[in-house]
């Protein structure tokens, strides 16, 4: 299994994936897992899933994505060249958008932030 992102998403579904038995690489552009984190807790967590058998591949950036007889070929540019990964599935896991268009919620009083979040204290 190939996780597109590194963010809480990516790696929760990744480690669920490799819990279950599958051989899972997570992939991320940024230069760490976890870029918003204090890089202490990223560095941690990295070592952590990386004990349970999980691959981290930071600062790569996708190339080329192709699936041919059922297997997900990814080409990943990186600052030492272009790596290649292989695995039956990819899951998407790049961030999330808020759903909040539409729906009348400024009509019922509930504030939106600018990006489109319910806005919490």
């Amino acid at each position: 299994m190939l996780v597109l992102g590194g963010g809480p998403l990516g790696l929760e579904f990744g480690q669920m994936y490799a819990h279950f038995g599958s051989a899972v690489t997570v992939m991320d552009s940024a230069p760490r897992i976890l870029p918003l984190e204090e890089p202490e807790v990223s560095e941690e967590l990295a070592r952590c899933l990386a004990t349970e058998g999980i691959k981290i591949r930071v600062d790569a950036r996708i190339r080329r994505i192709r699936r041919t007889d059922g297997r997900v070929t990814c080409e990943l540019a990186n600052g030492k060249g272009t790596v290649r990964c292989e695995a039956e599935e990819i899951l998407v896991a790049t961030g999330v958008v808020p759903n909040t268009s539409d729906l009348g919620l400024e009509t019922a009083g509930v504030e939106l932030t600018e990006r489109g979040y319910v806005k919490t204290d």
